[in-house]
């Protein structure tokens, strides 16, 4: 879950059909974060049932002789649910030092408030 840059989030989506997103993420406090839009299909989802599973792939060999490939992944059940404030902001900062920890740090305390002023 560390080295992993996106995953796959699973939820039961309209007229319970399967609903599956790539979504960035940070594995932080032993749960699973991740950054969405305030609406959207997603977050309907999420209100209406909050069961999901999410799964990230760290390793996909291709084996040619062998007509296989291998897998190194990681499947999570669990339930999500939109966070509070101050844990929204706790894991937002993990999610920018994952994501844009090679830019400036005062660059990335801008990101951070521009985000936070909008909520």
């Amino acid at each position: 879950m560390k080295r992993c840059t996106n995953g796959v989030l699973a939820c039961l989506g309209d007229d319970d059909y399967p609903y599956a997103v790539p979504v960035s993420f940070v594995y932080f406090n032993d749960r699973i974060y991740f950054h969405t839009a305030k609406a959207g299909h997603k977050i309907d989802a999420i209100t209406r049932y909050s069961k999901v599973s999410f799964s990230v792939v760290d390793e996909d060999t291709v084996v040619s002789e062998e007509y296989t490939t291998y897998f190194r992944s990681v499947i999570a059940f669990g339930k999500a649910r939109i966070v509070g404030e101050n844990e929204k902001l706790a894991a937002f900062k993990e999610l920018v030092k994952k994501y844009s920890g090679d830019q400036p740090m005062d660059a990335q305390h801008k990101e951070i408030e521009g985000v936070f002023m909008h909520i």
